[in-house]
């Protein structure tokens, strides 16, 4: 949810466990049986809002994105230990830098550690700092041949033309120091009247 007059970006989180009254299907069950538009379809009817355009990134997609996109810069919540047969992660409390493959796996390590509103928060968390960390004016320079690269990652209905046409809008919101973040917080409310935590606080 993008709010221009306040130069701000929540981020919400949707519980995947949400289910629809008429199927009985999660909102997961949804993504994974039926694809991303029954899904945002869902989501319209649900929260009684209407989703403008969509952009769906895989476990393949989301490495492909940083590597391109690099480092981040992450504070996370609680030291981590985690070692199974497929995955090892082991991570400090507090701000970490974390290479493309790290932010993979700590993404990998969330959704199989946690479950329902707590996961999608937790993963709101990256997406927070991805923005903070990504979007600066430097990069913005470049951010035609960035999003050429980045769009193939994820199945998505934005295309250049709906990227070009924003731009004017999306420098409206970068940064315009070095010194400064991007304003994008964890909001709890759909509809983007309330504004929670950000990235910066604890808790």
């Amino acid at each position: 949810y993008v709010d221009l007059s306040e130069k701000v970006i929540r981020v919400v989180p949707i519980n995947g466990e949400i289910k629809d009254s008429k199927t009985g299907l999660s909102c997961y069950d949804i993504l994974l049986q039926n694809g991303i538009k029954s899904t945002v379809e869902f989501l319209n009817e649900y929260y009684d809002i209407k989703i403008n355009k969509y952009a769906l990134l895989t476990e393949t997609g989301y490495k492909s994105f940083f590597r391109t996109m690099g480092d981040l810069t992450l504070k996370v919540p609680e030291k981590v230990e985690y070692d199974t047969a497929d995955m090892f992660l082991e991570l400090s409390r507090g701000e970490n830098t974390l290479t493309p493959d790290k932010t993979q796996k700590y993404m990998k390590y969330l959704c199989e550690t946690k479950t329902g509103y707590d996961r999608a928060k937790a993963n709101a968390n990256i997406i927070v700092a991805a923005f903070q960390n990504y979007c600066t004016l430097e990069r913005f320079s470049s951010a035609d041949g960035i999003f050429s690269v980045i769009i193939n990652y994820c199945e998505s209905d934005i295309s250049i033309v709906d990227f070009t046409e924003a731009k004017d809008e999306l420098e409206y919101l970068m940064p315009k120091s070095s010194k400064e973040q991007m304003k994008v917080f964890i909001s709890d409310n759909i509809k983007g009247e309330t504004v929670g935590e950000s990235e910066n606080e604890e808790g």
